[in-house]
């Protein structure tokens, strides 16, 4: 698994974008329905009673208009924090991802080492064996040899025999 695509973070940018310059625009949208209504507001101080008419008809629209650009805006928002979350949930999973081939190469060289060390194991138990047989086969000889100057030269050993007693 290699994480998020190129092509969809490239869309998920883009969708960053324009999400962007939406609210933008819907910001400017309250701004100057905010100033509209605040501008009718003293023009209906000075007003006749049709233009007063006039000016109620269009407060009621941009009345209406609010509540449906503050809740795009919201939509916007929510959009924006969306994207922001899988950006950063793209980039969790990448650190994942190169944490988890890090760790593989990690494995891969303690497995090799581990390799390595059972072979020096083998032939360090092969030498083992032929040192210990090579010592008995020693023992052995000497045995022989200690038997055989026993058997020559009896009064030796009987002397040294005594003496250590």
């Amino acid at each position: 698994m290699m994480g998020m695509p190129a092509y969809v973070k490239e869309n998920l940018k883009n969708a960053q974008l324009i999400l962007e310059s939406l609210k933008q625009d819907h910001e400017q949208a309250l701004k100057a329905l905010d100033a509209f209504a605040q501008r009718s507001e003293v023009d209906e101080n000075e007003a006749s009673d049709v233009a007063a008419a006039a000016t109620d008809s269009e407060k009621v629209y941009n009345q209406e208009k609010l509540p449906l650009i503050k809740s795009a805006l919201k939509q916007i928002q929510d959009g924006l924090d969306d994207s922001e979350v899988l950006v950063t949930f793209a980039k969790y999973v990448e650190c994942l991802e190169a944490e988890n081939m890090r760790l593989n190469l990690h494995n891969q060289r303690l497995c090799e080492e581990t390799g390595w060390l059972r072979d020096e194991l083998k032939y360090t138990q092969a030498k083992l064996g032929e040192n210990e047989a090579l010592l008995a086969q020693a023992l052995v000889e000497k045995r022989h040899l200690e038997f055989m100057l026993k058997s020559l030269y009896p009064e030796r050993f009987t002397k040294t025999i005594e003496v250590s007693c």
